[in-house]
């Protein structure tokens, strides 16, 4: 988990990533920002489930963040997309990467079994609602943020949920000049990267 902070036409941005269940962390970061909670503008990268001990915390966490913060931004990571995936679909496939992913905390931390699951059963509303309306990625004049990425010259209105959800490595390995004819210059935030 990393927050990093940019200024964009006036407005301070931070954007902070991977907060897998870690809610001790969160709230010395979130302590730490000099944050004006009317103004900045605070984005959050996704990935907020599982491998850490505590994600039922920092969802409350989050919505607290949520009502006070006047501008912040919630993007999907591919962990809560699984989840979703998984309740939607009851693909087994879908189970045994939530399983690899750490979902046995997340659901710890609720006091649930693995078959809630299926339903979301052991999610309070407010929780689900909040994965649900979590957003695919979010651009500001030329600036772009994702969980994972693009490949560059794509345009995320028409990239699928996967590649913005996954293509990290891609992304992060891209030797062209990210400035080339016929990919638009815009400055990429993916989990706790920045590239332009």
């Amino acid at each position: 988990m990393s927050g990093n902070q940019r200024t964009i036409m006036g407005t301070r941005i931070f954007a902070i990533g991977d907060i897998h269940g870690c809610s001790r962390k969160l709230e010395t970061l979130l302590g730490r920002l000099p944050l004006d909670s009317q103004n900045d503008l605070l984005i959050f990268l996704g990935d907020y489930l599982n491998r850490g001990p505590e994600s039922r915390k920092v969802l409350r966490i989050l919505l607290d963040v949520k009502r006070k913060v006047r501008r912040s931004i919630f993007l999907l990571g591919n962990h809560e997309h699984d989840l979703l995936e998984y309740a939607r679909t009851g693909d087994q496939a879908l189970l045994r990467g939530l399983r690899a992913m750490g979902v046995e905390p997340t659901l710890s931390s609720y006091g649930s079994p693995v078959r809630s699951l299926g339903d979301l059963s052991f999610l309070p509303e407010d929780h689900r609602l909040f994965l649900e309306q979590l957003l695919p990625y979010f651009r500001l004049d030329r600036y772009l943020f994702t969980h994972a990425g693009v490949i560059p010259g794509e345009d995320p209105e028409t990239c699928s949920l996967d590649r913005l959800l996954t293509v990290r490595d891609v992304f992060l390995n891209w030797t062209e000049p990210l400035d080339s004819p016929g990919i638009e210059a815009l400055r990429y935030f993916i989990g706790v990267v920045a590239r332009r």
